[in-house]
């Protein structure tokens, strides 16, 4: 596709270039880095379609190599297996460029910039699953063109990317952008607030929401109509305060899916939300950079522990048609070290359906062993 191609030949022309100027920059590094996350998850009917399970998997495996170039141009590139079709896939790979004043540019196929949780890597979030409305709504990595800028205390970041990540020409594409913002920043308080938005051009088939209770292993249940789509619409509005040991965050998302005329169906609105509290029993702080929180590394010889509360939603009910679910989440991390993190949660989770009969509800937990290097 045209985004693909376009990476191709940029990385290909400037190769020559880049070489001769890592032989000779001093400034120039390789980086390799790595993540490995074992998780195990037991769940009761109502996350399972009626049927309770458990499940010990390999949730997430991936290495990752950033190369400096020069002072100002750097790539990266980061390879994961898929553990649902057993093979190797690329999630990152792309080329990144700040040496103008108003903004960075990147091109290749990166994380669309979308909300706070999902801004988040996957090894610092501060429970084993994203919340359902982050996991329905985030764009996800795809290929495209975007600018980025970091002020003193503001963040912005702006793209177009391929809709589909399938060879199509680019028949369908997406314009979506965040921008952040500190209140205020001191040593021991912090407040960010951020709002995102996201556009997508009609997708060649029909659009549903899919996803599950927060339980990676368990089925994808909570559903919408299966529409026939035109466009996608998103709107997202963040915030976080951290004071001292404390850090409470939530995020609220609405969609609203415009259906191509013609077919017999109506325009549809979806949201969810989640607010989320953690504390560091033992004195740490979450460390905050560029609009999101980074590493934790512990302050003392065993370790630090944190205790996390989590309240999510997703409505995908409309028209007299889906599922609405949300759960309770209670959690406690243990931080061996900077690389070592022993995860585990407790969810009550509940979940109507517009024609059901009767809620459902029922427990679930899930550990995790986080290995980072």
């Amino acid at each position: 596709m045209l985004v693909k191609l376009s990476t191709l030949i940029l990385i290909a022309s400037l190769c020559p270039s880049l070489i001769y100027a890592a032989e000779n920059d001093p400034k120039s590094s390789l980086e390799i880095s790595g993540r490995i996350m074992l998780d195990y998850d037991n769940f009761e009917a109502v996350f399972n379609n009626g049927e309770s399970d458990s499940d010990l998997h390999l949730r997430r495996a991936r290495l990752t190599a950033k190369y400096q170039f020069n002072q100002h141009l750097n790539t990266k590139i980061q390879f994961a297996y898929d553990e649902s079709n057993n093979k190797l896939e690329a999630k990152d790979l792309y080329l990144k460029y700040s040496g103008w004043q108003f903004a960075e540019i990147t091109v290749g196929k990166f994380k669309e910039p979308f909300g706070l949780e999902y801004s988040t890597s996957s090894k610092n979030i501060l429970t084993i699953a994203r919340s359902m409305s982050t996991r329905a709504f985030a764009p996800g990595r795809h290929y495209g063109l975007g600018l980025s800028s970091l002020k003193k205390n503001a963040t912005w970041a702006l793209g177009i990317f391929d809709a589909t990540d399938e060879d199509d020409l680019f028949n369908h594409y997406a314009i979506t952008g965040r921008a952040t913002y500190v209140l205020y920043n001191q040593k021991n308080n912090l407040l960010h607030i951020g709002m995102s938005a996201s556009w997508r051009e009609g997708l060649p088939e029909r659009y549903q929401i899919n996803e599950n209770m927060e339980v990676f292993s368990a089925k994808k249940i909570v559903e919408s109509a299966n529409l026939p789509l035109d466009t996608l619409t998103h709107y997202s509005i963040e915030s976080a305060w951290r004071y001292n040991s404390l850090l409470l965050q939530g995020e609220y998302t609405t969609q609203h899916a415009q259906v191509k005329e013609n077919h017999g169906a109506l325009d549809a609105n979806f949201s969810g939300y989640y607010l989320q509290a953690s504390y560091l029993i033992t004195g740490e702080q979450h460390r905050y950079k560029k609009g999101r929180f980074i590493h934790l590394t512990p302050q003392g010889h065993y370790g630090a522990v944190e205790l996390v509360a989590r309240y999510s939603t997703l409505n995908a009910t409309d028209n007299n048609r889906g599922h609405q679910a949300s759960n309770q989440t209670l959690g406690v991390n243990y931080y061996v070290n900077k690389q070592l993190r022993i995860m585990f949660n407790y969810l009550y989770g509940d979940l109507e359906g517009v024609n059901a009969q009767e809620q459902s509800t029922g427990n679930a937990y899930s550990v995790r062993i986080q290995y980072n290097f």
